[in-house]
């Protein structure tokens, strides 16, 4: 009986802007209820980085400066802060949050790895599977196709109750 809008908005950080995001809670006709900046935290470019839970939201994106992480918050319906997660990637990636999907219990983050300093020369899709009760990570599978760039989007499950999602890829530059 709410809505809820994520969106991007530029914070002054140091001596430059970043990414921040805004979560803002309306009620059915329209009137705001609460809203909360969350600062230096980046969903730019994401639509899939809310998720319920029960009577909680989930959102899923990147704290910058920190760049080989995913931050995973977790809201009550009040936008009081509950649970922080922290997904860290590999020493020599840059780790891009593109998104996660909930099912019982387990959470799945989407998303990429950027090399660093060009120690590789292509990106990696990246997929992670979560229990959501023990914060245990079950498994990460990264996704490469020769010499392209991949990214991961728009995970789903099938009908059947597998995973699907849209491997986009592009020549390295």
């Amino acid at each position: 009986n709410k809505i809820v809008i994520g969106s991007t908005t530029l914070c002054d950080y140091i001596t430059e802007y970043s990414d921040c995001s805004k979560l803002a809670i309306f009620n059915l006709d329209g009137f705001k209820l609460n809203s909360t900046v969350i600062d230096s935290f980046s969903t730019y470019s994401r639509n899939e980085c809310i998720s319920f839970l029960d009577t909680n939201l989930i959102v899923s994106g990147n704290l910058y400066p920190v760049s080989n992480s995913c931050d995973i918050l977790t809201y009550d319906m009040d936008l009081n802060i509950i649970s922080k997660l922290k997904l860290i990637g590999p020493p020599d990636m840059y780790y891009t949050n593109y998104g996660n999907l909930i099912k019982d219990e387990i959470i799945y983050f989407n998303g990429i790895l950027l090399p660093k300093n060009g120690l590789k020369p292509t990106t990696e899709a990246r997929l992670v599977k979560i229990k959501l009760n023990t914060k245990e990570i079950l498994w990460e599978r990264s996704f490469t196709l020769g010499n392209f760039n991949l990214v991961c989007n728009d995970l789903q499950f099938t009908p059947d109750g597998h995973l699907a999602f849209i491997l986009y890829f592009i020549p390295p530059p």
